[in-house]
């Protein structure tokens, strides 16, 4: 049936997702190289899932339908416990000093989330603005070092 095919689709990519992030977040405490391998992981699987983003969005309009409860479902079992393990992480790095300790740990995730997404998100936009195939692999590359510097420039401590 199309709701089974969907959540065994949806699952299967936020599933590749989730396991290479869990990994990245096991991986180092450090916190330069652990933003460059999440931004990375996270940008890699969105560029490589092109319509990924916008069936999440599409179904998330709807409440009622189908799609709504299939993606509420994975978010609980699979998106919350790595958005918990983040921030953990995150506050765990606010403690020991190496993370800024003024902005909320969720809303360092949140923007990090935005900043890795949204282009590709509004990637017909981007491209209609900017002449650029936002997943084309240099560009792609530029995205990833752009958001880890402009990331690591407003959250790590400098000392």
């Amino acid at each position: 049936d199309k709701e089974g095919l969907f959540r065994a689709v949806l699952e299967r990519a936020i599933e590749g997702v989730s396991s290479r992030a869990f990994e990245v977040l096991r991986s180092t405490g450090d916190v330069p190289a652990l933003c460059r391998t999440f931004v990375e992981t996270l940008v890699d699987a969105i560029a490589e899932n092109q319509n990924l983003a916008l069936i999440l969005h599409f179904a998330s309009l709807d409440e009622g339908s189908p799609a709504y409860s299939v993606c509420e479902d994975i978010g609980f079992r699979i998106v919350q416990p790595l958005l918990a393990a983040t921030t953990e992480a995150i506050r765990s790095g606010q403690k020991t000093g190496s993370i800024r300790a003024d902005i909320d740990a969720r809303r360092i995730l949140t923007t990090g989330i935005g900043a890795v997404a949204f282009i590709y998100h509004a990637d017909r936009l981007f491209k209609g603005i900017f002449q650029e195939d936002v997943r084309h692999k240099d560009t792609v590359q530029a995205h990833k070092d752009a958001t880890v510097t402009m990331l690591l420039e407003g959250i790590v401590v400098k000392g």
